[in-house]
């Protein structure tokens, strides 16, 4: 199913991301990109998903034909960087433009889940808000969000993303007791959760 295969890649680009911050931080050049580009892919695929998931319903705020457009923004994120390599002077603003997208994009989706949830009564937009949403939520508030408003953190990046352990975690238990996806889907994909919980740790 290729939902199931939108989550696993949204799953994957947060293992990148969380990877790379580290290099980007120590303004690595491939480490600036990956997590550049993979910060602001993880909202693309969770939007992505989750029009491909609930395709049989008439989604509010998710306009069919917005996902390919939002492609773009990874791509515009790339180029951004390989131009600005050699001006140091850039690399905050380059940051600062990346975590606006982010916020923005993670926003969008908070919204689109809660309208949604609100006219559907449908279920599954309260576990994807549960397994995905709430593991994100540190990051966004605590770190994110303030250093765009007022350039300033509450909490480090490094302390924040902590929470993206529970992400795999919660994939398995939603799972387990049959309320994401059916339990052959589960068990024939094991073996990525195991080595996303492997990456994570």
């Amino acid at each position: 199913k290729y939902s199931n295969r939108l989550l696993i890649y949204l799953v994957l680009s947060i293992s990148l991301a969380y990877i790379s911050g580290n290099a980007s931080s120590r303004l690595d050049w491939i480490g600036m990109i990956t997590n550049s580009v993979c910060l602001v892919l993880c909202p693309i695929l969770f939007i992505h998903f989750v029009g491909n998931h609930f395709n049989h319903l008439t989604l509010k705020l998710l306009p069919k034909g917005i996902v390919p457009k939002l492609y773009i923004i990874p791509f515009i994120c790339a180029i951004t960087n390989l131009l600005i390599y050699s001006i140091e002077s850039l690399y905050t603003l380059q940051a600062f433009l990346v975590l606006a997208i982010f916020s923005l994009l993670f926003l969008y989706i908070i919204l689109v889940l809660s309208i949604n949830y609100i006219y559907y009564k449908e279920p599954k937009f309260k576990i994807l808000f549960l397994s995905i949403i709430i593991p994100i939520l540190p990051f966004f508030m605590l770190y994110a969000l303030p250093l765009v408003l007022i350039d300033k953190y509450f909490v480090s990046a490094e302390t924040t993303i902590i929470f993206l352990l529970l992400i795999p975690f919660s994939f398995v238990f939603f799972n387990i007791e049959k309320q994401l996806f059916d339990i052959e889907f589960y068990i024939s994909n094991l073996k990525y959760y195991s080595s996303f919980s492997i990456v994570f740790t």
